[in-house]
């Protein structure tokens, strides 16, 4: 009899409360939800040009950049270190009046380019370009980066640091460069430590004086360079082109897609994000009108601008 009334009393709580069953059964699903959400972001299907056409445009677009910094490397300031270097060895052998000679074609250089250039403080004299690329959609950018947050939470920085590296799409541009102030000044001190016979600490002294070399590095963004070359495309489309205006709006959503990377990779502030983004939604209204050609012309101004300050700014 105990039995049955139990059963019954079971019976009745499953009839009259199935909200309490269905809250518990929400309470655990929430539970189980993941405590960051990736959101949905619309990706394109295809970027509305080839993608080897693509990135060989970038690479044209990056080479171009390169070489314009390049023309700046100053052949005087080369050969200054080269004369240095020259002037080691003849001490090294002894032949005093040869390192002499160096030392004086180092300081000849030199003054000329502070007599051509007086406002100049460090003279640029070589360039070494690296390239690290991902190829990657947004979602796998922010599950990497959720990644990042808990190998940090779990003290585990060697993850962390291996899973940044991963996140990088740029070309480094390292330049060296040498101080003008500082190394004529040393070159004037080896060439008295000459004339008092103190060739050891001469040497040592120009040996000292190439380690006095500065390098900068320049960053340049490679998912803007991408969002440039596509609205590009999208502005020299033929107007003969087939289905053009579904066309240009591929090429602008791609171009979105693109400065959304960047954003995510923190390579463009939050202001411009939103300016650009603004811009492009704008731009895909005035296709086919006199606006567009403007309007895609004042985007890539905007992205150029945002690029140039991705070495300058801390986020």
């Amino acid at each position: 009899m105990k039995n049955k009334i139990m059963n019954l009393i079971a019976i009745i709580l499953l009839i009259a409360c199935p909200n309490i069953i269905n809250a518990q059964s929400k309470s655990n699903a929430a539970i189980k939800k993941p405590a960051i959400a990736i959101e949905k972001t619309i990706i394109p299907d295809g970027i509305g040009m080839k993608k080897d056409i693509l990135e060989d445009r970038v690479k044209s677009k990056v080479l171009l950049d390169i070489d314009e910094k390049s023309a700046m490397l100053i052949s005087d300031g080369i050969e200054s270190i080269d004369a240095t270097k020259q002037a080691i060895v003849a001490l090294e052998q002894n032949k005093i009046n040869m390192a002499i000679d160096y030392i004086g074609i180092a300081l000849g250089k030199l003054e000329t380019v502070a007599i051509r250039s007086p406002k100049m403080k460090d003279i640029p004299i070589s360039r070494i370009v690296r390239t690290d690329d991902l190829d990657t959609d947004l979602g796998a950018i922010k599950t990497i980066k959720q990644n990042i947050s808990k190998a940090l939470d779990n003290n585990k920085f060697h993850k962390a640091r291996l899973a940044l590296e991963s996140l990088m799409s740029e070309v480094r541009i390292e330049t060296t460069h040498i101080p003008i102030g500082k190394y004529p000044e040393h070159l004037k001190k080896a060439l008295i430590y000459i004339e008092n016979n103190q060739l050891d600490v001469a040497k040592s002294n120009l040996g000292t004086l190439l380690n006095t070399l500065t390098v900068s590095k320049e960053n340049i963004s490679l998912p803007c360079m991408r969002a440039e070359v596509l609205i590009e495309e999208a502005l020299n489309l033929p107007k003969n082109h087939s289905d053009l205006i579904a066309n240009i709006k591929l090429l602008l959503l791609s171009a979105q897609n693109q400065i959304n990377i960047a954003y995510e990779l923190g390579q463009i502030e939050k202001i411009d994000y939103e300016n650009i983004s603004k811009k492009i939604n704008s731009t895909s209204k005035s296709m086919g009108t006199n606006k567009f050609t403007f309007e895609a012309n004042n985007i890539i101004n905007t992205i150029q601008q945002a690029k140039n300050k991705y070495n300058e700014i801390s986020f």
